[in-house]
């Protein structure tokens, strides 16, 4: 197999994995009401030095996440029991990706000097019912910019990674779900790793290059199918601490988080423009807090001095809608935001996984 370098409610009854893939969902209906499905004292071994969920990853009908040294988990999206795919107390388990069936995660041994160790690229079902399945191994790259983005995605039966094929290019590497060969997609030298700087949508690989100056910074697109890649715009103005992220991508749009401000350029290419600008200008929009439906776009604001708040915009911009705001909402930094058609599921703080509706409720 080749090498692969990678670069960037109260506590729930665990129940072991194993057999059918149970209903979804439990028969629970969305919630009208933030609920919290995993809490922050479920992982407190202090035998195991961290206790954070480093990534979650949504599929029809569960929350799968990660917990280093702990193991992969999923739970029901609406609440329910908590069930382990797989567990080891010296595997460190990191990045999620999942589909109804199947879950993808990296997982490496564990090392207390934080030596980079062979990472694998593994996939399971969901009903953890058989071994798990090393789709590619792989030597982790260390940069602590990987607690905000994951380094896999999973498109039409396609794991997407970012990362090195021994002895080749830093780059977009892809492998069937299946398992198969892994092969280059488009390479990235000059990627800002571990970011969120790239997106696989709608049959591209959408990604910045030049990432570390505003003056360099363009959003280009490259095919899956046959590599041609295409210049879409100028990246919007940043300065070199916060840079530009990709937030998201729609059918029309690719939206752009730059500082406190979010940009949109058209997928099929056009200059990049302003959709919103915090009041704020000292206020941080995380780069992994943000997803975008058919209407509106969610994402996790940080004011100057204050604590993550959750909003909402129209993706033709206008006001802003709050959602939530501490607690449980966390001043870290880290928000991790997906969602369905009718509720935002935020890991927030590494510490918890809540689900909201998208629709605040009245008072």
């Amino acid at each position: 197999m080749s090498r692969f370098t990678l670069a960037g409610l109260a506590a729930i009854p665990l129940v072991a994995c194993g057999g059918a893939l149970p209903a979804a969902d439990s028969g629970l209906p969305p919630p009208g009401e933030p609920i919290e499905i995993v809490g922050p004292n479920e992982f407190m071994d202090p035998g195991r030095l961290s206790g954070s969920i480093s990534e979650i990853a949504l599929s029809e009908d569960y929350v799968n996440f990660t917990v280093p040294r702990y193991g992969v988990y999923r739970i029901p999206k609406y609440g329910g029991q908590k069930v382990a795919i797989r567990t080891d107390s010296n595997v460190v388990f990191h990045d999620v990706a999942a589909t109804r069936d199947t879950v993808v995660w990296t997982e490496a041994a564990f090392a207390t000097d934080l030596t980079p160790l062979p990472v694998k690229v593994m996939r399971q079902s969901q009903s953890g019912g058989e071994a798990p399945v090393a789709l590619v191994n792989t030597t982790l790259v260390q940069s602590e910019e990987y607690v905000y983005v994951s380094r896999v995605q999973i498109s039409a039966d396609i794991v997407y990674m970012f990362g090195r094929q021994e002895g080749a290019e830093l780059g977009i590497y892809a492998v069937p779900l299946a398992g198969g060969s892994t092969r280059l997609v488009v390479a990235l030298p000059d990627i800002v790793p571990g970011a969120p700087t790239w997106r696989v949508a709608g049959g591209y690989v959408y990604y910045l290059s030049g990432a570390f100056q505003s003056a360099d910074c363009l959003l280009r697109r490259v095919s899956v199918a046959n590599g041609a890649a295409e210049d879409l715009a100028a990246c919007p103005p940043f300065d070199a601490t916060y840079r530009t992220w990709i937030g998201g991508v729609d059918d029309t749009d690719v939206f752009l988080i730059a500082h406190s401000a979010i940009w949109k350029a058209p997928t099929q290419g056009g200059p990049a423009t302003a959709v919103f600008t915090a009041s704020d200008p000292e206020a941080v929009i995380i780069p992994y807090g943000m997803t975008v439906d058919a209407q509106k776009l969610y994402f996790v604001l940080k004011p100057a001095g204050g604590s993550d708040t959750l909003v909402s915009i129209a993706k033709v911009g206008g006001a802003m809608t709050t959602i939530g705001a501490a607690p449980p909402f966390e001043d870290a930094g880290d928000d991790q935001l997906l969602q369905d058609a009718s509720t935002l599921f935020l890991r927030s703080g590494g510490t918890r996984i809540t689900i909201l509706p998208k629709v605040p409720v009245a008072p």
